[in-house]
């Protein structure tokens, strides 16, 4: 049987700063794919939020099926002309979820750096819900640490990622060139 996921994302602290000049525009994005790029669910961009920023929004995940779904995944990306850069990632283990009280889980869960290095926060409230429920309103998050990780493919997608930004910012002085003439 099929659920959804609801997915409170409440906000995010002591994130790492990828910006060389000003303050991260950070959004976060959670998916049950990691590697389809379309199934991703996002927040909105925070500008010049920083190293901190809050969302209180909700997304919800349909075709949640919890014999096929073993993690939750999360980037938080900071929002850039080209390429956004990524600023962390996590990778959530659902049986936490599926056998916390009311199938909801409200916490707090680290984010890792594409080098595997643990580098801030996020704080969640993930709710297995129905499929014909509707999604429940956000609740206060609660200030528990719960645990999150990261596996090799996300690590490896991540780093991924941070390379496209990379190459992105390498050409960025001839698209400015290009761009005055």
């Amino acid at each position: 049987m099929a659920y959804n996921l609801q997915v409170d994302i409440h906000s995010a602290k002591s994130l790492r700063d990828t910006e060389d000049f000003g303050r991260n525009d950070p959004y976060a994005r959670v998916s049950l794919d990691m590697k389809n790029d379309a199934a991703y669910k996002k927040t909105t961009t925070k500008s010049n939020a920083g190293r901190s920023a809050e969302w209180n929004e909700t997304v919800v995940l349909t075709d949640f099926d919890p014999s096929l779904h073993a993690f939750l995944y999360v980037e938080v990306m900071d929002e850039e002309h080209g390429t956004d850069a990524p600023i962390g990632f996590a990778d959530i283990p659902l049986n936490q979820v599926n056998s916390a009280t009311n199938k909801s889980l409200s916490g707090r869960f680290d984010l890792y750096t594409e080098k595997g290095k643990q580098k801030g926060t996020i704080t969640l409230t993930i709710s297995v819900l129905a499929a014909n429920e509707e999604a429940r309103p956000i609740p206060s998050p609660a200030e528990t640490e719960h645990k999150s990780q990261y596996l090799n493919d996300h690590q490896e997608r991540f780093k991924e990622l941070e390379r496209k930004e990379d190459l992105g910012d390498a050409f960025k002085p001839f698209d400015a060139l290009r761009n005055k003439n």
